[in-house]
């Protein structure tokens, strides 16, 4: 079982910690989002878990420090992108 919490704090966690913009970036590549493994596992992120996610990550805070903080929802980041790929994980967006 793979596990995409602890790929995405190994890939980007030492950049989310160090940086509010770019955790807000990560919280915007979260929301609405779906990613895939090529394990077939599926993860998916509404706006509050995706909000705690982050704030894990940063070790402070809870999703509301993150709740709407980047202006684009449900599109990737193609820095989280890359990184996530390498990791097995792609992303797409809810189908509204």
């Amino acid at each position: 079982m793979v596990d995409f919490e602890h790929d995405l704090d190994a890939a980007l966690g030492e950049r989310i910690r160090a940086c509010e913009v770019f955790s807000a970036r990560v919280w915007g590549s979260l929301a609405n989002g779906v990613w895939t493994h090529t394990s077939g596992e599926v993860e998916e992120f509404g706006y509050r878990p995706a909000g705690r996610l982050v704030a894990w990550i940063r070790g402070e805070g809870d999703y509301l420090d993150w709740y709407c903080s980047w202006d684009t929802v449900g599109q990737c980041d193609p820095e989280v992108a890359a990184e996530m790929v390498k990791r097995g994980w792609t992303h797409s967006t809810w189908a509204l």
